[in-house]
């Protein structure tokens, strides 16, 4: 009799593996909504433990490599939970009467399934009142100022998010002014379901106000024995007597590390040994050696192209105490890889970039105030494709400014730069120009040939004249505001940067005071770079982004000819019009006389065709989307140009690219790889359709690192 049983379990047994092992399994094609009026499907169907298995490329790279996606399998248990999450949402949101309910489809010959859920949303419901208790004790000029930051009305429906946010700004607030411990009860949430509205009752638990009581250093580390106390007592800046601040704790903690003399910092309260209505405050430090050598790879985007290559640097920290750091670094670079993607062989004009040497002093402090300064002594020479060669030397004195708390802006530098460049300009670059001119001159070709012409030109002139030497000497000031969620990959918010820069001041006070005239053009240069992120996507990881830039650079004593062509404006690049290489975009040439001289070429090519122009306007428009995993999208259209003159700008100058992109969202930084085409080209407005991508230039990849803005 045993064992039967036994038998029969073991066959029983078998019989549900058998059977478990023959379940088809079914993937889920597809989630949809319907009566979501108030939310977008993307924001619900983030919400959701349910979701849509990834396409079969997402897959299919996925199983044997490290991106894109498995497979997601269906399970009816947990539309319950799914049922449950989207109500939730819905109330947290001011929807406190919907309803969802469900139902899925089986295609059993695909193997997949097919997942609605049907939404009544109902009412929206409106904030009657938001009342606060507990504050009492708080100074009426605090309590002023936490209500006044957020508005919430009767015309607002209800957002837990709101709430959530108002009590966050009042918690911080209050901290940051003594208030160490305040904190608050869970809000109550009164609903009324008669006339759709809700009531918020919060208790405030302000606590005691704080000051500090005495600042303490601990020091571990290989370097603990060669960094004074009172240098990091004097770099954290919080004195007795202060009243506590929490943002103030951070601030010094960023401070001490911006000094590179710490492998680790930190700056607390010491919350066990308070008395009365005082704290102390303890900094934690473990101090590094006081040398390095650093070998490192370059990858950065300057001039709008991607550039690689490698440094080496040399760094001595505490430099004569106050925690100098004293820096002489080398580094060379190659630059527009895309470029030699394209057209890889290894020709002079093929192969250009940069090499640099610095040497750099900088301290966190200035007198006693927080105003982080640097000093730079620097070296350069630059290869510019077929244009020119430069060489630049320059010392630049540059003052950052720590900002307050809650003001717009969010950072402010100041600098000095005295800069001598020499560029000379190559025969090819030279003899482009030349054909351009001559070409313009109406039926010209009807009796000379214009290559024969422009070699001869060209032989005539001296290589002196083939060059150009500038000194030149700036002030300027950097504004900005970042107010973006996200500092790589914004969706929400707007960021602003303007630089003003004044060029040759100095020489001009210095001639002023000596009875002479001013040996170089007085100009100012005023650039403004605006990006602008609305909430068209509710998804946290997609975005859509605006951009205008717009500069000008004029001349008000002088001759404009003679302000350094580091300085003009470009367009073109992986961060510009994408369409058009890195600084491809430059003014149009201007008509030479009817009677060419050399004198005469020589006067327009200086003044007219050298590699940058004196007005730059630029936009972009861009909808970044993510894939699958770490891998997403990009779809673009970007405009603008460089222009000579204010006459000179017309609407048909303004070229257009638009293209697609793809990123990669590495753990530190974003990759990305554009696609730009010439949709518009003002030299060549022909229609796009009229043209062939690669032998009419209409087609033009980058590579590059971060966002384009």
């Amino acid at each position: 009799m045993n064992s039967l049983i036994i038998y029969l379990i073991v066959l029983f047994s078998f019989s549900c593996l058998n059977a478990q092992s023959n379940l088809i399994e079914y993937e889920i094609a597809e989630i949809t909504f319907e009566g979501n009026n108030s939310f977008s499907e993307d924001e619900l169907k983030s919400i959701l433990a349910s979701q849509e298995s990834p396409s079969g490329f997402s897959q299919f790279i996925n199983s044997f490599t490290p991106f894109g996606e498995s497979e997601i399998l269906f399970d009816s248990l947990m539309i319950p939970v799914d049922i449950e999450q989207l109500e939730l949402f819905y109330n947290i949101n001011g929807y406190f009467k919907a309803k969802v309910k469900s139902e899925f489809t089986l295609d059993r010959e695909n193997e997949e399934v097919f997942l609605i859920f049907y939404i009544e949303e109902g009412p929206s419901f409106t904030f009657r009142k938001f009342n606060k208790f507990g504050l009492e004790t708080i100074p009426s000029e605090f309590v002023k100022t936490v209500n006044d930051e957020y508005q919430i009305d009767s015309t607002i429906i209800y957002n837990e998010s709101l709430v959530n946010r108002e009590l966050i700004f009042t918690r911080d607030y209050m901290r940051n002014h003594g208030y160490m411990f305040f904190g608050y009860d869970p809000p109550e949430i009164l609903i009324d379901t008669v006339s759709n509205k809700v009531d918020v009752n919060v208790t405030f638990i302000p606590g005691k106000r704080y000051k500090v009581n005495g600042l303490s250093v601990v020091k571990e580390g290989p370097g603990k024995d060669l960094v004074d106390d009172d240098l990091i007592t004097e770099i954290v800046s919080i004195d007795s007597g202060d009243y506590y601040s929490s943002y103030d704790m951070v601030s010094a903690q960023i401070r001490l590390y911006r000094t590179n003399l710490f492998e680790f910092a930190s700056v607390t309260e010491v919350i066990g040994d308070t008395v009365a209505n005082t704290v102390p405050v303890r900094v934690n430090t473990d101090v590094g050696l006081m040398h390095e050598l650093i070998p490192e790879l370059i990858f950065n985007n300057e001039d709008n192209t991607f550039n690689i290559g490698f440094s080496l640097g040399f760094s001595k920290k505490n430099f004569f105490g106050d925690a100098r750091l004293l820096q002489l670094q080398a580094s060379a670079a190659a630059k527009d890889l895309s470029e030699f993607l394209q057209n890889p062989a290894l020709s002079d004009t093929n192969i250009y970039g940069y090499s640099d040497l610095r040497l750099i002093l900088e301290q966190p402090m200035l007198f006693g105030k927080l105003v982080h300064t640097r000093w730079e002594n620097y070296l350069t020479v630059q290869k510019r494709r077929q244009d020119y060669n430069e060489s630049l030397t320059g010392t630049k004195l540059s003052f950052d400014f720590e900002l307050a708390q809650n003001v717009f802006l969010t950072s402010l530098v100041t600098y000095i730069n005295y800069e001598h460049s020499k560029a000379i300009f190559r025969d090819q670059y030279i003899l482009r120009v030349l054909k351009a001119e001559l070409n313009r001159i109406e039926g010209i070709q009807d009796f000379v040939d214009v290559d024969s012409l422009a070699a001869v030109l060209l032989s005539e002139i001296p290589s002196s004249e083939k060059q150009s030497t500038f000194d030149n000497n700036l002030i300027g000031i950097t504004l900005g505001s970042n107010r973006t969620n996200d500092v790589l990959f914004p969706t929400r918010g707007f960021r602003i940067s303007t630089n003003f820069e004044n060029g040759n001041g100095i020489n001009f006070l210095i001639n002023k005071l000596a009875g002479e005239k001013p040996g170089v053009p007085l100009y100012y240069k005023a650039l403004v770079n605006a990006s602008y992120f609305p909430a068209v996507y509710k998804s946290k990881v997609s975005a859509f982004g605006i951009k205008l830039l717009g500069g000008i650079l004029h001349a008000y004593n002088g001759d404009k000819a003679e302000i350094p062509i580091n300085q003009r404006f470009t367009a073109g690049g992986s961060n510009s019009v994408r369409g058009w290489a890195a600084r491809e975009l430059i003014p149009a040439v201007s008509e030479l006389p009817s009677e060419l001289t050399i004198a005469d070429l020589e006067s327009v090519f200086f003044e007219n065709n050298l590699p940058g122009g004196f007005i730059i306007f630029e936009g972009s428009i861009e909808s970044r989307n993510r894939l699958f995993g770490e891998i997403g999208s990009a779809l673009f259209i970007d405009y603008g140009n460089v222009w000579n003159n204010y006459n000179e700008i017309v609407l048909k100058d303004i070229a257009v690219a638009g293209g697609f992109g793809f990123r990669y969202y590495s753990s530190f930084i974003p990759f990305r790889i554009d696609f730009g085409f010439k949709l518009y080209d003002p030299q060549d407005p022909r229609p796009i359709t009229q043209k062939r991508i690669f032998k009419d230039n209409v087609f033009q990849f980058h590579f590059a690192i971060g966002e384009a803005f």
